[in-house]
């Protein structure tokens, strides 16, 4: 596939000359936005069309959970939520449980990794871009995430071959194998809480966490949550809505946001009770498209790549190539591979530069 006919020429570097926002202006956009364009919506009405997953994929997830200790049937709750005393105690232990239910996806269509990270901001090609620090994301996982995913498959699958072999043999392979998995679980935890490198741009989920279940923390988190999400949407133009949640300790909140507002489910859920609701949004984001997540796929970042395969360029989505682009780049000097449907075909355009992009966040 050929996008362009004439070669490829450098362009000039385009900045963006704005003066670098602070993060209280973006939380006092998002709280006139609450004001103005924040609706709600059924609960129930919203997870079943948004995550409609099935009663058996959440059953099955749902029995896996309890067996490795993670949910209590007995006292009905998530047994390490239940223990913690301070905001800071709960980002890991529910980042665990996220990441193991999409683990358990078997019909994954998008890959998601949730990321705890409360005290650093997610990396941009903005510069001008406020210090926004969400509690955590659902993220496109990296190369080095997969890697772990992959060994640690393969390990497991080589403590079930000698779990099958009663001989002294296969006892050994079978302890080196939980030796390894042992240690890959320490690299891949390590790597999510501390050398993982999140990026706006390869963000598809947005949470936000807090420990108190009063009404003004739900705002106040709310408000975060969708300042957090207006900053998705200026970093990601190839995105039409941003999904995500709060979190008061155990009582759950959806939201969705677009350019024109945003809405939020009316009834919180409360996941020590429905524990099950908790797994159908988790598992409900892996299973949905990228469309479904908000992602406009008539849009792709162009890389050329001019002594390399001319008749093959570089066009993937952006959150598969954020990473790739160094952040000198720069939002306004990605060239973009544009879909448009003509007369019942479709013809691919390569943009030059992005003009402006100073409020895309809004319409």
């Amino acid at each position: 596939m050929t996008l362009v006919d004439s070669p490829f020429k450098s362009l000039p570097t385009y900045t963006n000359r704005r003066t670098q926002k602070r993060m209280d202006e973006v939380l006092k956009d998002a709280n006139e936005s609450i004001n103005d364009t924040l609706f709600s919506v059924v609960t129930n009405d919203f997870l079943e069309t948004m995550c409609p997953v099935s009663a058996t994929v959440v059953d099955n997830i749902f029995e896996i959970l309890k067996e490795r200790g993670l949910y209590d049937a007995t006292t009905s709750c998530w047994v390490k939520l239940n223990e913690i005393r301070n905001e800071a105690g709960i980002y890991e232990p529910f980042t665990e449980i996220a990441n193991t239910i999409v683990d358990l996806v078997s019909n994954k269509i998008t890959n998601i990794v949730y990321v705890p990270r409360p005290n650093k901001p997610p990396k941009s090609l903005i510069d001008t871009m406020a210090a926004g620090r969400p509690d955590g994301a659902g993220a496109q996982p990296d190369d080095k995430w997969d890697s772990l995913l992959k060994k640690i498959a393969s390990a497991e699958a080589a403590y079930e071959e000698a779990h099958r072999t009663t001989t002294q043999i296969g006892e050994k392979r079978k302890q080196r194998a939980e030796q390894e998995i042992e240690k890959l679980e320490k690299r891949k935890r390590k790597h999510l809480l501390s050398t993982y490198k999140l990026w706006w741009m390869c963000i598809h989920i947005i949470y936000e966490i807090k420990l108190s279940r009063t009404e003004t923390e739900r705002f106040k988190a709310a408000n975060q949550a969708l300042a957090y999400m207006r900053q998705v949407l200026m970093e990601q133009l190839d995105r039409r809505f941003v999904m995500g949640f709060t979190l008061l300790l155990d009582q759950l909140s959806v939201i969705l946001c677009d350019r024109s507002g945003a809405v939020m489910t009316s009834e919180v859920i409360d996941i020590n009770k429905h524990p099950k609701k908790l797994i159908q949004l988790i598992a409900g984001f892996s299973m949905m498209t990228p469309e479904q997540l908000g992602w406009d796929t008539s849009m792709k970042i162009y890389r050329p790549l001019p002594n390399e395969h001319p008749d093959e360029p570089d066009v993937n989505p952006s959150y598969q190539v954020a990473t790739k682009l160094q952040v000198d780049h720069g939002i306004y000097n990605i060239h973009w591979v544009f879909d448009v449907e003509q007369g019942g075909n479709t013809t691919q355009y390569v943009s030059v530069a992005t003009i402006s992009a100073i409020r895309s966040a809004e319409i």
